[in-house]
């Protein structure tokens, strides 16, 4: 990605380089679900074992 910095610190789109972002943060967005899942799953469980009580 650097020949792609312009000196102000913006990107110019060169090849490649957009595809690569979009897939860092399809990766970043992935991992990010990921706790909120588990926090449910575990809302869930606790939720369950108090109602069985």
């Amino acid at each position: 990605m650097l020949p792609c910095a312009r000196v102000d610190g913006s990107l110019r789109p060169c090849p490649g380089v957009l595809e690569k972002l979009r897939t860092q943060l399809t990766r970043l967005d992935r991992r990010a679900d990921e706790p909120a899942r588990a926090r449910l799953t575990l809302r869930q469980a606790i939720a369950s074992a108090e109602h069985d009580e």
